[in-house]
C-alpha cells in the first residue's frame, strides 16, 4: 500500500505540474511529464484495481488539475465520471488552456472514440488534430 500511496502522491505532483504548463504553455515541461505519466500509469496499472480505485478517487480531488489528469486518463474505462469532471472544467474554468483541453477531450470521446488509445492518454491525440 506505501508503494501505491507513493505512486498516486507522484501522479498529483505531475498532474499539477502538467496542468500549469497546459494554462501556462511549456511544452518542454509537457513533452517532459507526457514520459513520466505513461510510466507511472504503466507502473500504477501493474497493482491492479486498489490503483484504479485511487485514480478514480482523484475525480473528486480538490485541485482541477489533479481532476484533468484523472478524468483524461480514465475517460474510457469510467466514461460517465470523467465526461463529467471535463464538462465541469469546460463551465467553471472561463475558457482557459486547460477549459479548451477539456473540450477536445470531450470532442474527441463523443465524436471518434476509435481514435482513443488503450492507454487512456490523450496526449498523442490532441496534438495530431
Amino acid at each position: 500500500m506505501n508503494d501505491l500511496n507513493s505512486l498516486i502522491n507522484e501522479y498529483m505532483e505531475l498532474a499539477i505540474s502538467t496542468g500549469k504548463a497546459i494554462v501556462d504553455p511549456d511544452n518542454k515541461t509537457l513533452r517532459r511529464n507526457e514520459k513520466k505519466e505513461k510510466q507511472l500509469l504503466v507502473r500504477l496499472r501493474s497493482l491492479g484495481e486498489t490503483a484504479h480505485q485511487s485514480l478514480v478517487s482523484l475525480l473528486e480531488h480538490e485541485n482541477e488539475y489533479v481532476r484533468f489528469s484523472a478524468a483524461y486518463n480514465l475517460i474510457k474505462i469510467d466514461s460517465e465520471k470523467s465526461i463529467e469532471v471535463l464538462q465541469q472544467i469546460v463551465e467553471n474554468s472561463a475558457k482557459s488552456f486547460l477549459s479548451g483541453h477539456a473540450e477536445m477531450a470531450l470532442d474527441i470521446f463523443k465524436n471518434t472514440p476509435d481514435k482513443i488509445p488503450d492507454d487512456f492518454q490523450f496526449w498523442t491525440i490532441i496534438r495530431e488534430i
